[in-house]
């Protein structure tokens, strides 16, 4: 029973200990964002994130605006190709004329 015990306050000791450690840790890194010139590296760097980003949104509606247009053509060119067969079939392959 007393092993039990003594490995549950070492787990919450340790579990204290941590909690500081990372309290510690947390204080230091928030410090270390205000000190001078940190917040306009840390814009630029949201900035080039947010070109990429753009930039990505860009591609993504080209390549949707070409697929669209190479499907208006295909429909197109379908639609040509099959109306001169139709149209050989009922003016040049009887002799009606």
């Amino acid at each position: 029973m007393a092993n039990t015990k003594e490995s549950i306050v070492w787990v919450i000791a340790s579990a204290k200990e941590f909690i500081i450690a990372m309290s510690v840790e947390i204080l230091k890194s928030a410090l270390l964002i205000f000190k001078p010139g940190v917040p306009e590296m840390l814009k630029s760097l949201f900035q080039a994130i947010e070109s990429i980003l753009r930039a990505s949104i860009y591609f993504l509606i080209l390549v949707m605006g070409l697929s669209i247009a190479g499907l208006g053509t295909y429909t197109i060119i379908f639609f040509s190709i099959r109306m001169g067969q139709f149209l050989y079939e009922l003016l040049f392959k009887n002799k009606w004329l």
